[in-house]
């Protein structure tokens, strides 16, 4: 088709076959500016649309993760509270050892005091 052939547009359906006499008529160099700009457009949609699909993906994956830490992040917590525990009941254990350790240690003392006392110099 050269520049200088008409085409026929419906102006009322917008069907582009030219079949409607009602229609107006565009030289071809008019005519191709506007498919060019639906072509771009659909370009430009179709990488909105893959942007928007590797966006949700990532967006996806990143609440996996964030849902994973979650749960690591409770169980170290109900790890960390039974440490607690242990190391509480470590702490009074040790407490008690060096007690009954002095008490000996007391008595041991007592007892050479004793002994000396006892000895004649």
């Amino acid at each position: 088709m050269g520049e200088k052939e008409k085409l026929r547009f419906c102006t009322t359906c917008r069907c582009h076959q030219g079949m409607h006499v009602h229609g107006t008529e565009f030289s071809n160099s008019i005519r191709t500016a506007p498919y060019q700009q639906i072509d771009r457009m659909e370009e430009l949609i179709g990488d909105l649309i893959g942007f928007i699909a590797k966006t949700n993906a990532k967006t996806a994956l990143g609440e996996n993760q964030l849902f994973e830490l979650e749960i690591i992040i409770a169980r170290l917590e109900s790890q960390y509270k039974i440490l607690q525990k242990n190391n509480e009941s470590l702490l009074s254990r040790i407490a008690s050892l060096e007690k009954r350790l002095d008490s000996e240690t007391l008595r041991r003392q007592a007892f050479l005091l004793e002994g000396v006392q006892r000895v004649p110099q």
